[in-house]
């Protein structure tokens, strides 16, 4: 199973749109979370999606929304987040079990403006409650490196950090460096198989389709 992340910056580089389509279905991945998305980009090759809903006109284009999840596993149904426009959250019957993919920006104006505080509080209060239930996977645009000072603030960092832990839940992505798009999921996923191998792949290093680097974290059973 391979479950990917990448924030497509808006589409700012619309004419690369074959090549950003292309080097997405190169990762081959089962769940796929796109922020700062657009339906422009179109990948039918996914049997399900869902998205969160439209945004305010006319700053934003009609095609655009802060997250689209697309999945080759079927969606059963959805959670209420605090923000619809901000964060979805469709739960995917997957290998692992039926998953709450939340997907989401936290602050999407950076981590910086005190409007992120706000964002990051109520976001965590979507996490405890979906994950007392569910496994939960938290994937997106967190706007927090983990592994260095590329781009953080220390109490974004250790909100998120004690969330994480009072929510049992293991940041699989918190060790790549100058990164800020995660891929969060409970214990129980992240170590779900002792016969399984697990990694990291990253990609658009140069940041040459947008200002994001993707990343993705795949599971192999060994034979």
């Amino acid at each position: 199973m391979i479950i990917a992340t990448w924030n497509i910056e808006r589409l700012k580089h619309a004419k690369e749109l074959q090549r950003m389509r292309e080097t997405i279905l190169d990762e081959q991945a089962d769940v796929l979370i796109l922020t700062e998305a657009d339906t422009r980009l179109e990948l039918s090759e996914y049997a399900y999606s869902f998205e969160t809903e439209p945004l305010e006109q006319p700053f934003y284009k009609s095609t655009e929304r802060r997250v689209i999840i697309y999945s080759q596993y079927p969606i059963l149904g959805q959670l209420e987040t605090y923000d619809p426009r901000t964060a979805c959250c469709p739960l995917i019957e997957t290998p692992m079990g039926i998953v709450a993919f939340y997907g989401t920006i936290v602050g999407i104006y950076g981590n910086r403006e005190p409007s992120f505080q706000v964002d990051l509080k109520a976001q965590i209060k979507d996490w405890k409650r979906i994950s007392e239930t569910y496994q939960l996977c938290i994937a997106g645009d967190l706007n927090m490196s983990f592994q260095d000072n590329y781009y953080f603030t220390k109490a974004g960092r250790m909100a998120m950090k004690t969330a994480f832990t009072k929510c049992k839940l293991e940041n699989v992505t918190g060790c790549l460096d100058e990164n800020i798009d995660h891929i969060v999921l409970s214990k129980s996923l992240a170590n779900y198989s002792e016969d399984a191998f697990s990694a990291c792949s990253m990609w658009n290093l140069d940041k040459s389709l947008s200002d994001h680097i993707g990343v993705s974290m795949f599971w192999m059973q060994i034979v």
